[in-house]
């Protein structure tokens, strides 16, 4: 097939990516339609989604998983000195956050879901990585809703 029938032929009525009916009686296959995904909460038995960092900041720190709260790398940090249960910020992946449960001068102990794929992790992170965005405590606000 030469590069002018290549592109002539969509043209012409064929498609080369799902040719007509042939005699064989072979048919083409349609396209796979993909249905609106709606929100999905409470995959596990714990009431939330493992495979999100922030629904399970969520549910760690007592606030309802139909309260917007935003994805990781929306979120800006709020407090600078630790605290128990404050969410680390990081530029992970596409941003990733995490729950703080242990600090000392030089490290961060945190503990997360989907920092390994749908998984829970307990990590140590240097406070002086540039991996750290920084921290967020979530306010009275979100909070009150559970």
């Amino acid at each position: 097939m030469t590069i002018l029938q290549a592109v002539l032929l969509p043209f012409m009525g064929f498609n080369l990516l799902y040719p007509p009916v042939i005699e064989t009686g072979f048919v083409a296959p349609k396209k796979a339609e993909i249905a609106p995904v709606h929100r999905v909460y409470a995959i596990n038995d714990e009431g939330f989604n493992p495979c999100s960092c922030i629904s399970y900041l969520k549910y760690k720190s007592g606030i309802d998983q139909e309260t917007g709260v935003g994805n990781a790398w929306d979120i800006k940090p709020n407090i600078i000195t630790p605290v128990f249960g404050a969410w680390v910020l990081t530029y992970e992946g596409d941003g990733h956050a995490s729950y703080l449960i242990n600090w000392s001068d030089n490290h961060y102990t945190v503990e997360d879901y989907n920092f390994l794929n749908c998984a829970k992790s307990v990590r140590t992170l240097d406070r002086s990585s540039p991996v750290i965005k920084g921290l967020f405590m979530p306010g009275p606000k979100l909070s009150a809703s559970r």
